[in-house]
C-alpha cells in the first residue's frame, strides 16, 4: 500500500496533489437486480479517509443511494 510509509505518501501528494484514493467494491445485487450492496472507501494520506457500506436501490434506470453506514473514519 502506497501510505504505508510517510515517503510512499510525500510521493503520491507530489505527483498528485491531495486528490483521494477512491476504492470500491464490486456490487452484490438481489434476486431481481433492483437493490445493490457496495463497499466504498476514500483516502488521502496515512491518516486521512473513510469507508462506507452502501445500499443502492434502481428507480428510473437510475442508482440512487437508499441507505448508508460509517463503517471507519480517520
Amino acid at each position: 500500500m502506497i501510505f504505508l510509509s510517510v515517503e510512499g505518501g510525500e510521493k503520491y501528494h507530489r505527483k498528485y496533489k491531495y486528490n483521494p484514493i477512491v476504492r470500491v467494491s464490486r456490487p452484490g445485487f438481489n434476486k431481481n437486480k433492483d437493490l445493490a450492496f457496495i463497499y466504498y472507501s476514500t483516502t488521502s494520506g496515512a491518516r486521512s479517509g473513510a469507508g462506507f457500506y452502501l445500499i443502492l436501490i434502481k428507480e428510473n434506470n437510475r442508482w440512487i443511494r437508499k441507505e448508508y453506514m460509517l463503517d471507519w473514519i480517520s
